[in-house]
């Protein structure tokens, strides 16, 4: 019997409604590192988590970046012979919009169920939440870390990490660590536990096309003037083929394929049935000649976010729209290089632009690379250990659709060994209204990061 694994199971349930206020408390700061507006929120929450880690021991500095704070806590007191780890999360959300789509006040924490719904519910404060909980709860058992600690708490993943990024050759030395750990990732479904060994890259570009010089009357000039919307669609329209390959000339070349035996290791499973039962759709999206996980998390792809234009208003306005709008994005693999994916797009889109529009492209959102970890490594196999001790099933090994800009420089900035952890899910809408996270799992997450950090203790 795993003695120490009793103890956190009854730890949590014990203190269960004092774990859920608390997380509540953290879920009400509107942290939308988006939106300057927010500023005065995220300086509150900042606060909040800094009172929450000095509580248990941890010494705190506070990067004052050129936008939003970083947060560093640490207990260095384990001494030279034990492992230092590196443990990152972020407080900043996505925005809430379209909000006349949430069922609930998205910054009103409600709890329907076993089920919590807010923004930031599961990306990134729940995971965030029951790592800090865990923590405190082993510190309680023991006074002290097994392991030497550092906790990263950045605001500004949700809009690339660029602060993050420019500081971290500054920050080298305070974030040397044996081993990092990504808490920021999905688990396959709800009872399988998967190792994150990568996340993709990601590069972005917001377009505009432009025709006439002013909005025209459809009427008037509807069947002379080549309406830019239209144009736009069109051109859109041409960066996938039928078998959903994306056309962007060079776009595969760098592409470093997976071995037979890699492959053979990650969990690739995938219930059709579930996904249409809880998206409404079939995964018909992608190259096709690939599996659905295959096509999530091992390819490339380019997708339109964002397609707009004219009067959106109530009611109805016949215009041909002088400009037409839209955003894309496209999520890389290794070997690809984010700004040279970003040359090959700007000369593919230019190359599409009909005569007599302008087209104008920029990107608020910085690139970020691709990241792989080696597939066997001891803190892969520590990982591996405590998932299975919490999920009672042997662990797998996955590789994640989403993008997590700091891995790689985190990676680049020390010697570490690198993983994604977590027990989101895909399904946990996260950037999407009624984001949400079960309280099971904000348990299971407790239990993973209490035993695992005592498993690094006995490297």
């Amino acid at each position: 019997m795993n003695l120490s694994l009793e103890y956190y199971n009854k730890e949590f349930d014990d203190n269960k409604d004092m774990l859920l206020d608390e997380f509540f408390q953290y879920l009400r700061f509107k942290t939308i590192s988006a939106q300057s507006k927010y500023k005065p929120e995220i300086t509150a929450c900042v606060d909040w988590l800094k009172t929450y880690l000095q509580a248990i021991d941890l010494d705190i500095e506070i990067w004052d970046t050129k936008k939003n704070p970083c947060i560093l806590a640490q207990n260095l007191k384990a001494g030279e012979q034990k492992p230092t780890v590196l443990i990152y999360l972020h407080y900043d959300v996505q925005p809430v919009d379209p909000i006349e789509l949430w069922d609930t006040p998205p910054f009103e924490p409600t709890l329907k169920g076993d089920t919590v719904y807010a923004r930031g519910a599961c990306d990134n404060k729940g995971q965030a939440f029951y790592t800090i909980s865990a923590l405190r709860a082993l510190y309680k058992k023991e006074g002290a870390y097994p392991v030497n600690l550092k906790i990263l708490i950045e605001g500004e993943e949700e809009i690339g990490s660029q602060s993050l990024q420019e500081y971290l050759e500054e920050k080298k030395e305070q974030v040397q660590a044996d081993y990092i750990l990504i808490v920021d990732v999905d688990i396959p479904n709800e009872e399988t536990p998967a190792v994150g060994l990568g996340v993709r890259g990601i590069c972005t570009s917001e377009i505009t096309l432009e025709g006439p010089n002013s909005d025209l009357h459809s009427g008037l000039f509807g069947g002379i003037v080549y309406n830019p919307l239209q144009a736009l669609c069109e051109m859109l329209a041409k960066f996938h083929t039928s078998d959903g390959s994306v056309t962007i000339p060079g776009f595969y070349d760098a592409i470093k394929e997976l071995s037979s035996a890699e492959m053979e290791e990650l969990y690739l499973d995938f219930d059709e049935k579930a996904f249409v039962k809880e998206l409404g759709v079939k995964p018909l999206g992608g190259e096709k000649k690939y599996s659905p996980l295959e096509r999530s998390g091992l390819r490339p792809t380019f997708e339109i976010n964002g397609l707009w234009g004219g009067y959106i208003e109530e009611g109805f306005k016949t215009v041909i729209p002088s400009k037409a709008h839209a955003k894309v994005s496209m999520r890389l693999v290794p070997d690809q290089d984010p700004l040279k994916i970003y040359e090959l797009f700007q000369e593919h889109i230019k190359s599409l632009v009909p005569e007599g529009f302008k087209l104008t492209l920029s990107h608020s959102h910085a690139p970020s690379a691709p990241f792989r970890a080696e597939f066997n490594s001891k803190v892969v196999d520590a990982v591996s250990w405590a998932y299975t001790e919490v999920f009672k099933t042997p662990c797998k090994k996955f590789v994640g659709g989403g993008s997590l800009p700091v891995t790689l420089a985190l990676k680049e900035a020390t010697d570490a060994q690198v993983i994604g952890l977590g027990v989101s899910l895909s399904t946990d809408k996260i950037h999407a209204p009624n984001e949400h996270f079960t309280v099971s799992r904000l348990k299971k997450g407790f239990l993973v990061i209490s035993q695992l950090i005592e498993r690094l203790g006995t490297l």
